[in-house]
């Protein structure tokens, strides 16, 4: 069988066909000669290589055409997707506070962990909860003991303790700053919101450099322990 590979590929892309005795015609870094294509079985191609109807025309014995890798040209650099809900809303944000009992002069912590309710989640709310002025929602994910330890640590006068909830984007227009491990989606969420955020810890690796991200683009603090949280929201 008779390969055409008329845009750039890996070496070892090469060897592959080379391997399957397969006979390469190859035309990376030139323009194909329309005369061999009507002795090609099969065509290997990337971006760069435009078929139209006057390439095919000419094809006689063309089983196949591949395409390698994934061509700059469909690639779309998005921001990380949110939860419609999550944008400003003030009337919405003022049915939810008035559903969760809050005045309008309360300042109002969301505090998340994220789904497994980590990120030293019950030491940092007992601490945020000897603030007076503060009203506090606790969504503890599915880790269930912590919620029934803070559900009976807190007074539910005037604080509220969660499990897994579906209406974060909710609990986040409600509340006038978000706390929360440095996790991706609940940043953006938060951001799209309209809240800022205080990062309490990232996981190595798929969180690190979120905390920075938020203090150098005026959306919030990294907070290092928990007295430093108690002072920012002190602020």
């Amino acid at each position: 069988m008779k390969i055409l590979v008329s845009d750039p590929i890996s070496e070892k892309g090469m060897a592959i066909l080379k391997d399957a005795n397969f006979e390469i015609l190859d035309y990376q870094n030139k323009e194909v000669d329309p005369k061999i294509l009507p002795e090609i079985d099969g065509w290997v191609i990337r971006s760069g290589t435009k078929i139209g109807k006057e390439f095919l025309s000419n094809t006689k014995k063309l089983q196949v055409i591949g395409r390698a890798g994934v061509g700059v040209d469909r690639v779309e650099r998005v921001g990380l997707p949110v939860d419609k809900r999550c944008r400003p809303d003030e009337s919405r944000r003022q049915e939810m506070r008035a559903d969760l009992g809050l005045s309008p002069e309360d300042f109002c912590v969301l505090m998340i962990g994220g789904g497994e309710g980590a990120g030293q989640l019950e030491r940092l709310a007992l601490a945020v909860a000897r603030l007076a002025f503060v009203r506090i929602l606790i969504v503890c994910g599915r880790n269930e003991r912590l919620r029934s330890s803070l559900a009976g640590k807190l007074s539910s006068n005037s604080h509220r303790v969660y499990g897994y909830v579906d209406n974060v984007p909710d609990l986040m227009l409600a509340s006038d700053v978000v706390v929360s491990k440095g996790g991706p989606q609940t940043i953006s969420e938060a951001l799209a919101c309209g809240r800022p955020v205080l990062v309490t810890s990232v996981l190595p690796g798929q969180e690190e450099g979120n905390e920075v991200y938020v203090e150098e683009n005026g959306a919030g603090y990294a907070i290092h322990s928990t007295e430093h949280l108690v002072s920012r929201l002190s602020q």
